[in-house]
């Protein structure tokens, strides 16, 4: 999680900022994650809940590790990944059954 960009450690950066906010939850930008990590990134579209999973367990020891007394305010670190792409498949699918609810509720008032 310790990237070095720009003379500063970008994920520190991240936590720190969460921690001054007293927040439990680290966004992370897919599309930055996806260059710097693109094995891991892969995983993510076959396995996200295990990959989210390991991913939550690692910030949690490093935010830990950064900040010993956080444990105390939050006992558990989410992981959000922004910027994450939706599956062109998965946005048709959805659409389809959007257009299928909407259908069904218009033969609903039509035989009201």
């Amino acid at each position: 999680m310790l990237i070095y960009i720009n003379h500063l450690f970008e994920y520190v950066c991240l936590i720190n900022e969460m921690v001054s906010a007293n927040k439990c939850s680290l966004e992370i930008d897919y599309k930055k994650f996806i260059y710097v990590y693109p094995n891991i990134a892969i995983w993510m579209a076959d396995a996200p809940h295990f990959v989210l999973e390991v991913m939550e367990n690692v910030a949690k020891s490093v935010v830990f590790q950064l900040h010993p007394n956080y444990k105390h305010i939050h006992q558990k670190i989410c992981v959000l990944l922004s910027s994450f792409p939706l599956d062109e498949k998965l946005t048709v699918a959805f659409y389809v059954y959007c257009s299928m609810i909407d259908k069904y509720y218009n033969l609903l008032d039509f035989c009201d």
